[in-house]
């Protein structure tokens, strides 16, 4: 896989691999250098604010400000056994 251009990325709430700068609320500044977070593109109706967000991150006040994006890799196969331990906790 390789990395695409922002504007050619889906804006259907779709969980994507983005790299960009975070803005978090409580910290980082302009200066930070790019990560490679996990977000989608986010329309709210509420107040309509619209823009990408991080997953499992406050969209009101985190956004990431993305020059490039992919998909997400498939996960590793798992053989029955190692499925078996994960569910047991063991």
């Amino acid at each position: 896989m390789e990395w695409r251009p922002i504007e050619s990325a889906p804006k259907d709430g779709t969980h994507l691999l983005l790299y960009g700068r975070i803005e978090w609320e409580d910290y980082g500044d302009e200066g930070d250098p790019p990560e490679i977070v996990v977000g989608y593109y986010d329309v709210d109706e509420w107040d309509f604010k619209e823009g990408w967000v991080l997953v499992n991150a406050n969209p009101y006040t985190d956004f990431c400000h993305p020059t490039h994006w992919m998909p997400r890799p498939a996960p590793p196969e798992q053989n029955e056994n190692e499925t078996r331990i994960c569910e047991s906790g063991v």
